[in-house]
């Protein structure tokens, strides 16, 4: 369930936010709540309200600052409005880390919206950084900011004060609109990519890389324009993130990497930042499927894309849950990709995931781009790996770890015995209460290569009886 308590009157959200809600199928299985006007603090603070209640839910609080002034009898100083504001935004912080630190299975969404009052604005910025701050280590706390507001919006006379006067309703329904679209796609991010994450990217190239064919007018003069260079820029902030990126193009190979060598001070996206390739005049869903085969992922979690529409249609016909992206014109590729909600991520960047696509390319013998094998190297990962166990407990926990124990039961879909998915703060209350044993393997080869973490079991022993929450080796995720 989705619980929204807000300083203000938030109704009119409604109608945006069911729409989008609908879009994802989210209402199917998950009815949403308004709580009582201006109950924020109550919601909060009090052990029987609907959002203490929705222990495995997600809980939306949409802060305006200036509502804490709103029933201020007198006319305030500066000071005082300051005081004021860093009171409750205080106390708000406070109880909100107390809760989702107790309620660890729900997850927090904190929209901040945007104050009519101007001396609030100004004063308001910096409290407002401090209190994201205090509960940035949180891992199921969630922001919506001013910023992410105004980008979707693109309008500035938002404020409606006539019925913010009749009945605390401050904005215009655009903003509101703006509201649900948004606080939709964070619940989306929340509720689906958690469970299934986004791993692979398979890019085409002419007209989706760069501007132009190659083979037909030459390398050298396609062009890397600023849409495609946004493009390039997106791709590699993906695979910043964890991502990997492969190709997969109907071209001959050589007019492929030609261009990445004869552009490369045009190019964003380098030949070192792909992991493998396909490029031939196969069908593109058979060089799919080798991809696939070949990193040892499921379809669910891939995205293809493609500037045509054929092409795009003959991967979905034979892979009806990878998702296919068809590139629109170059003007609209900016707006189209930053409006993709697959591509959001809703956890912290770990070393894992940053160092992921060096690691695949090392694993699998790549070391950039085995051309021998049109970027598919049948050369395996040393089977001579060492094996360290590491076992958690309250003197080596720390948070990138346990961020990623919590990122493994999402990712891994491969040798994986109980497919249970755990929160950062479900896998703390574990050591915490030790209630379970986590051992964690960090594995290298023989040539000293890293993969990192890579294993996990979460285990308890009762009555020589061995109760196992979670057990997986991966080849690497």
């Amino acid at each position: 369930m989705v619980v929204i308590s807000s300083t203000f009157t938030a109704e009119p959200i409604k109608k945006s936010l069911i729409f989008f809600l609908k879009k994802i199928d989210f209402l199917k299985k998950h009815k949403f709540e308004l709580t009582s006007y201006n109950q924020v603090f109550h919601e909060v603070e009090n052990h029987h309200s609907v959002t203490a209640k929705n222990i495995d839910g997600i809980n939306v609080f949409m802060i305006k600052l200036d509502d804490f002034l709103r029933f201020q009898k007198k006319k305030l100083t500066k000071h005082e409005v300051a005081h004021i504001i860093q009171r409750e935004m205080s106390r708000f912080s406070k109880s909100l880390a107390h809760m989702a630190q107790s309620i660890s299975a729900a997850s927090f969404i904190v929209v901040i919206c945007h104050s009519i009052d101007s001396a609030t604005q100004e004063i308001g910025a910096n409290i407002v950084n401090n209190f994201i701050n205090e509960l940035a280590g949180i891992s199921n706390v969630h922001f919506i900011n001013e910023t992410d507001i105004m980008q979707a919006l693109k309008i500035d006379n938002y404020f409606d004060s006539i019925a913010d006067d009749n009945g605390h309703i401050p904005f215009i329904l655009e903003y509101y609109n703006v509201l649900g679209y948004l606080l939709a796609r964070k619940i989306f991010s929340i509720n689906l990519l958690s469970y299934k994450p986004l791993k692979a990217i398979i890019l085409d190239c002419d007209n989706t890389l760069w501007k132009g064919i190659c083979g037909e007018i030459g390398s050298e003069n396609v062009e890397v324009t600023p849409p495609y260079q946004f493009l390039q820029h997106f791709m590699k902030e993906q695979k910043e993130r964890g991502v990997l990126i492969c190709l997969c193009s109907k071209n001959n190979e050589k007019d492929v990497f030609d261009v990445f060598s004869c552009k490369k001070s045009d190019m964003l996206l380098k030949l070192e930042d792909i992991v493998a390739y396909k490029i031939n005049w196969n069908l593109k869903s058979d060089n799919i499927r080798e991809l696939l085969d070949f990193l040892g992922f499921s379809e669910q979690n891939v995205v293809f894309m493609d500037d045509r529409e054929d092409e795009c249609l003959e991967v979905q016909k034979n892979f009806p849950n990878l998702l296919t992206v068809q590139l629109p014109d170059e003007k609209n590729i900016q707006s189209f990709l930053t409006n993709i909600w697959v591509f959001d991520h809703i956890k912290k960047t770990t070393k894992e995931d940053k160092n992921r696509t060096s690691i695949y390319q090392k694993k699998f013998n790549l070391k950039g781009i085995d051309k021998s094998d049109n970027g598919l190297s049948s050369n395996k990962y040393s089977h001579d790996a060492l094996v360290d166990l590491i076992e958690l407990n309250s003197d080596n926990i720390r948070p990138d770890i346990i961020q990623r124990v919590a990122d493994l039961t999402s990712r891994t879909n491969q040798f994986n015995l109980k497919k249970n998915i755990y929160s950062e703060s479900q896998i703390l209350s574990f050591i915490e209460k030790k209630s379970f044993t986590i051992l964690l393997a960090d594995v290298k080869d023989a040539s000293n290569n890293e993969y990192g973490l890579t294993g996990l079991a979460i285990f308890s022993i009762h009555d020589n009886a061995l109760l196992i929450k979670q057990l997986f080796f991966c080849k690497y995720v």
